[in-house]
């Protein structure tokens, strides 16, 4: 071993980082009007354009905000 890393690691409930995320000014705001324009889309260009996506909103009032959210872990380690 040549030098010592310290390393330091922050663990953080996703309910809590997407509530921190979102109460960002005009995240939410923006968010959604992203999720508008792409619904509206023809081309399929992200998850809300799919046919799952509006199965899925269609469990929903018109009304609700409802956000795609995909949770991806990388557990790679190199050697």
């Amino acid at each position: 071993m040549i030098g010592e890393i310290k390393e330091k690691i922050s663990l953080m409930p996703v309910e809590q980082m997407i509530k921190s995320i979102f109460s960002l000014p005009d995240v939410l705001k923006e968010t959604v009007a992203n999720i508008e324009n792409f619904h509206h889309d023809e081309l399929i260009k992200n998850v809300v354009n799919g046919k799952k996506w509006k199965e899925i909103i269609n469990n929903y009032p018109p009304e609700a905000i409802v956000i795609p959210v995909d949770l991806y872990t990388d557990d790679f380690e190199p050697d």
